[in-house]
């Protein structure tokens, strides 16, 4: 009686300790997924757009001027 309780809680430890195990190699192979996508030129392209998006994001929250200077910006740019 007193064993098949132990061996039935360290079953249930070992199956917990299964899907733990298969959940961090599923993140893992997603990670590894993702750092191949982003060597690729069409994830370092996505990577370029999301950085200037967030740098655009940025100077716009703090855009307290009455100027606007992202369309500045881009007027200066596309001047030149």
């Amino acid at each position: 009686m007193l064993t098949s309780c132990i061996v039935e809680q360290e079953v249930r430890g070992l199956e917990a300790l299964e899907y733990e195990t298969a959940r961090k190699l599923e993140l893992l192979r997603e990670s590894r997924d993702a750092a191949k996508f982003n060597s690729t030129w069409k994830g370092r392209t996505l990577n370029a757009v999301g950085y200037l998006f967030a740098i655009y994001c940025v100077i716009r929250f703090f855009n307290v001027s009455g100027r606007d200077t992202i369309y500045t910006f881009i007027n200066i740019c596309v001047s030149h």
